[in-house]
């Protein structure tokens, strides 16, 4: 069946490619498919993963809060 990636939630990584909200990030030196929380982010962003919803993978962009 497909991976569990519940292991990556709460870890940090690097976006590879820029997220539109999709795309690819390093998470503990491997490549995975991530999806931003905020909307677009730049590649080599520090990321965190704030969500795994079975094989989505949501990232949010480390030291960069929302506006309230």
């Amino acid at each position: 069946g497909p991976r569990d990636l519940q292991h990556l939630l709460g870890k940090g990584g690097t976006t590879l490619t820029p997220l539109r909200p999709a795309g690819t990030a390093l998470i503990d030196g491997e490549r995975y498919d991530v999806v931003s929380e905020g909307g677009f982010l730049d590649p080599h962003k520090p990321i965190q993963v704030i969500r795994v919803e079975g094989t989505r993978v949501v990232v949010r962009e480390i030291g960069h809060e929302p506006q309230t």
